[in-house]
């Protein structure tokens, strides 16, 4: 059971935790700034109000000793009289023979050390018997002079014995107003808050540029160097990619290299080959070597387009797909196949002809050797367009759709050599639509047999 809740509790914060570095130091930024913001206000007023405590006890301190002073002077007939005088807004004086009020709630910590304030400041109160209350339930006959609930009384003794009683506000009425403190405070730090992440948006702003940048990296090669600028470890960044598309470059093209000697060197004994084909006088075994000569030529072309990558390295331009399909599908019609048609009229992509017209090929190809008959249609979204490609063959395993990608990998009987494959048609065909920034997945054909879909983009 614990361990559910502690499980469910890590999902909860894991949902919460954003998964964007901006996001991570904004939410960093909030906790810190709140927990600051909080400990800010409390420490702001714990100094407040010892500032006005020690500003009340001196007020009040010095009004007591003037009470006390100019009652002790004045006669017992007018004491009375003298008490009311001395009152103000806020300040009751009473004289009389009696203490305190009997529903009078004796003196708490704090009131014991704001009475030790008073007798601080003027010690000869320790004489006069000083003694603080806070009244809980009523003022008495104070209560019509003053504005509060729950007063200070105060009440010490004069000279001849008899009592002074004193209403006032309590040393903690008068504090300072906690609504414009947390008004201006939350001002400050939500106007902190929004700096930061503008700040923080302005400092990742680079990173996502380095992410796109590696993404088209993957696809085109030939793309600029990003510019060096920002933070040091933004350069440092920066840098390090420019060299690895620079290392990149100079891979493919000795790779280039390399395989243009290789075509030509492969080239030169199947050309002698064919010379040598004209000597024979046998017709059927002219045929067949014709044939085998032909699968490898196929083969050859096969191996070193994939190798090469002609996918990538072809500009990239604005295609009809439509045409471009209707005269693939033309060429496999001519040469006696089976294939009819469903395409919208003039859906524009974005890519390399060539590999396209390479890709499609090979999954038209594919559909009518190994499935009779073939169907494509066409559609187009405002983003991209949908090719499908759906032949009446046997179809491929589900656990074998993703290993048909694989050079020269073969499904057992549904997929058997034939003459002229070279087990790299779909593998090719996926390379060029990748590096078209397309995508290729396999699916079943709803009326029987193997589904190709084929997505790329219009922008």
């Amino acid at each position: 059971m614990a361990s559910g809740l502690t499980q469910g509790a890590r999902g909860w914060l894991t949902r919460l935790w954003p998964d964007t570095f901006a996001g991570r130091i904004i939410l960093v930024l909030m906790a810190s700034l709140g927990i600051l913001h909080v400990f800010s206000i409390w420490a702001y007023s714990a100094a407040t109000v010892a500032i006005l405590d020690a500003s009340r006890a001196r007020e009040l301190a010095d009004r007591l000793l003037s009470v006390e002073r100019s009652l002790d002077v004045a006669s017992a007939e007018s004491r009375d009289a003298a008490a009311h005088a001395l009152s103000g807004e806020g300040f009751a004086v009473h004289w009389s023979h009696d203490s305190l009020p009997s529903g009078a709630r004796l003196g708490n910590g704090r009131l014991a050390k704001f009475r030790d304030a008073l007798i601080r400041i003027h010690p000869e109160f320790e004489k006069r018997a000083l003694h603080m209350s806070l009244h809980q339930e009523d003022a008495g006959e104070h209560r019509a002079a003053l504005s509060w609930w729950h007063p200070l009384l105060i009440s010490m003794n004069l000279a001849d014995g008899s009592r002074v009683n004193v209403a006032t506000a309590p040393p903690h009425a008068d504090r300072f107003d906690w609504q414009a403190l947390l008004l201006s405070t939350t001002a400050m730090a939500t106007g902190i808050l929004a700096v930061s992440v503008l700040l923080v948006r302005t400092l990742t702003t680079p990173w996502k540029t380095l992410a796109r940048a590696a993404d088209h990296a993957s696809i085109d090669t030939t793309m600029p160097a990003i510019e060096e600028a920002g933070p040091r470890e933004m350069r440092v960044a920066a840098r390090a990619f420019n060299n690895m598309l620079t290392r990149i470059r100079r891979l493919v093209a000795e790779r280039a290299y390399t395989l243009a000697a290789i075509s030509h060197d492969l080239r030169t004994p199947l050309t002698r080959q064919r010379l040598r084909l004209e000597f024979i006088d046998d017709a059927e075994l002219r045929d067949r070597m014709q044939r085998d000569l032909d699968d490898m030529e196929a083969m050859v072309d096969s191996s070193l387009a994939y190798l090469r990558g002609d996918g990538s390295s072809e500009e990239r331009r604005r295609i009809d797909l439509s045409a471009l399909l209707q005269s693939i599908c033309d060429d496999a019609s001519d040469a006696g196949h089976d294939v009819d048609i469903d395409i919208e009229p003039t859906i524009i992509v974005t890519g390399g002809p060539l590999a396209l017209k390479r890709a499609l090929t090979n999954l038209l190809d594919n559909a009518v050797k190994y499935g009779k008959r073939a169907h494509v249609s066409a559609r187009a979204a405002p983003d991209r367009a949908m090719i499908v490609i759906d032949d009446e063959g046997p179809g491929i395993p589900l656990d074998q759709r993703e290993r048909v990608f694989e050079p020269f990998y073969r499904v057992d009987r549904s997929r058997r050599r034939e003459p002229g494959g070279s087990g790299l048609g779909l593998t090719v065909a996926r390379t060029f639509i990748r590096a078209n920034r397309g995508d290729l997945r396999l699916d079943d054909n709803p009326a029987g047999g193997l589904r190709v879909e084929v997505t790329l983009p219009r922008t």
